[in-house]
C-alpha cells in the first residue's frame, strides 16, 4: 500500500520546498489511544522513507485522559514530546497549561493550506489561536447489522433516520431471539456520546463566552432523556468493548459508535454479515456532531526540533498521510480537496458505499469541546458516570442533570 501511495500521492504534497532542519534529526511523538499504533506507525514509516535523515519516535499511551497526563507530569522535568497528538477535546489542557506551540504564524508562512476550511480552522483553535492541526477526524454513527434488519422484517434500503425509527427496529431485533440484543448507544466513551447527544439537539457545553455551563438546558435535558429511554426500552448493560464485540459477532443489530470503527467492523463481519451505516440523528435545525479524533500539536521549544517537527504535522496532515490514515480508520478526509480526494481515494471510495456515505455528514461537524481549567477531565469523568448512571436507570435524568451541573460548576475556573 505505501508503495502504491507514494506512487500517487508524492506530486499531490501540500508542501513541496524542502526541509531546512538539521540531518540526522530525531522527534518524539505521543499518540493515542496505543490501538492506532499501526496507523500512527505507517504514517511515520512514509514519512521517514521520504526524509530519511529523520527518525520518528512513536511513544503511545493507552487513551487521550492518559496521554495528557503524562504529558503534564513530563513537564514537571522539561522532557516533553516534540508532537502530541491529542484528542479535540484535550487541545485546551495543554494550552491552559501553556504546554502549547501556537501554530498562527507556522500556518501563514505555508500559506494557510492546513486550514482551508472553517471545520479544520474550528477543530484546532482556542480563542483564536490554532494549536493543533486535525490528523484524523471520526463522527457519531448508527452501525446496522443489515442481516438482522431483514430478519426483523424491515427493508434494509431504508434504514431508520430517527430515534423513533432506530427503536423500533431495535425491539423487533431483540425478539428474534437466540440472544440477541436490538441497539447500543456508546454512552461511556469520555463525554463525547453526551455532547454528540447534546449538539444533535442543538444545545453546546458552554456558553459561547464560557461564562457558564449550557449542557443543563434543554438540549443536556433530551440527551439525558433519551439515555434513559434506550435503557428502559432494553438496551443491554455492556461495556463499549462487549457491545462492539456483540456487533461484530452478529448479537447486536444496531450500534451507534464512532465512524472511524468501520473498516475494522467490516474486516470481521465479512462473510458473515452485511453491515450498512446511517448518521447519527440530528434532531434541530441547529444541530451538529462533535469531531471525534485528534490533532496534532507542537509542544517543543527548540528552534531547530520545531522545524522538524512541523514538517512531519504538514506530511502527516497532507495528502499522503491522510491517504494512509483514511485507509486504515475510515476517517474523515477533511483535508484533502476534492481533487485530491478523488486521485488518491476514488477508487477505494466507489468500492465502499459506506464510507462514501460519511462524506455527506461533513458539514455537521464542530469542535469536540474541550473545558477550561486545570479540572478538565475530572470533568469528562463526571459526564461520562453521569451518562452511565442515566443510561442503566440508576438516577433520574432530573437528579443526575442537577447534580452533574452543580458538580461541574464546582470544578470549573472561578
Amino acid at each position: 500500500m505505501r508503495a502504491a501511495l507514494f506512487a500517487v500521492g508524492i506530486s499531490l504534497a501540500l508542501f513541496s520546498s524542502e526541509p531546512t532542519f538539521a540531518s540526522d534529526t530525531t522527534i518524539e511523538v505521543g499518540v493515542a489511544p496505543a490501538a492506532m499504533m499501526p496507523t500512527y506507525q505507517a504514517v511515520a514509516d512514509a514519512y521517514m522513507q521520504q526524509n530519511p535523515s529523520v527518525q520518528v519516535k512513536l511513544r503511545a499511551a493507552p487513551s487521550y485522559p492518559e496521554l495528557t497526563q503524562q504529558i503534564l507530569r513530563e513537564s514537571l522535568t522539561g522532557h516533553v514530546p516534540d508532537i502530541s497528538f491529542q484528542a479535540y477535546s484535550q487541545i485546551r489542557v495543554l494550552v491552559d497549561q501553556g504546554l502549547a506551540v501556537s501554530l498562527n504564524h507556522f500556518i501563514e508562512a505555508s500559506g494557510g493550506e492546513l486550514t482551508r476550511s472553517p471545520v479544520l480552522q474550528s477543530l484546532g483553535q482556542v480563542k483564536g489561536q490554532t494549536y493543533a492541526v486535525p490528523f484524523w477526524t471520526s463522527m457519531p454513527v448508527v452501525f446496522f447489522n443489515l442481516d438482522l434488519v431483514k430478519k426483523a422484517g424491515s427493508d434494509p434500503k431504508k434504514l431508520p433516520t430517527t430515534w423513533d425509527g432506530i427503536l423500533a427496529l431495535g425491539r423487533k431485533m431483540s425478539d428474534l431471539g437466540d440472544n440477541t440484543s436490538g441497539f447500543y448507544y456508546i454512552y461511556k466513551n469520555t463525554d463525547w456520546p453526551f455532547q454528540a447527544l447534546v449538539d444533535s439537539f442543538g444545545g453546546r457545553m458552554m456558553t459561547p463566552e464560557e461564562e457558564s455551563i449550557a449542557f443543563n438546558q434543554r438540549a443536556g435535558e433530551l440527551a439525558f432523556n433519551l439515555l434513559e429511554r434506550l435503557g428502559k426500552a432494553g438496551m443491554t448493560d455492556m461495556t463499549k468493548d462487549q457491545a462492539r464485540q456483540a456487533f461484530v459477532a452478529g448479537k447486536l443489530g444496531i450500534l451507534v459508535d464512532a465512524s472511524s470503527l468501520l473498516p475494522g467492523m467490516e474486516e470481521k463481519a465479512k462473510d458473515r454479515f452485511e453491515i450498512g451505516i446511517g448518521l447519527h440523528p440530528v434532531d434541530s435545525p441547529d444541530g451538529r456532531l462533535p469531531a471525534g479524533g485528534n490533532a496534532m500539536m507542537l509542544l517543543s521549544k527548540d528552534p531547530d526540533r520545531q522545524k522538524a517537527a512541523w514538517d512531519f504535522i504538514k506530511f502527516a496532515s497532507g495528502p499522503i498521510g491522510q491517504a494512509i490514515v483514511v485507509k486504515k480508520t475510515g476517517a474523515l478526509p477533511l483535508s484533502l480537496s476534492d481533487k485530491e480526494r478523488e486521485e488518491l481515494l476514488g477508487s477505494y471510495y466507489r468500492e465502499r458505499p459506506n464510507q462514501r456515505a460519511l462524506l455527506e455528514g461533513r458539514h455537521l461537524i464542530i469542535d469536540w469541546f474541550g473545558f477550561p481549567g486545570p479540572n478538565a477531565n475530572k470533568i469528562v469523568s463526571l459526564i461520562e458516570n453521569k451518562s452511565e448512571a442515566v443510561a442503566t436507570i440508576k438516577e433520574s435524568p432530573a437528579e443526575a442533570m442537577r447534580t452533574l451541573a452543580a458538580d461541574v460548576n464546582a470544578l470549573l475556573p472561578q
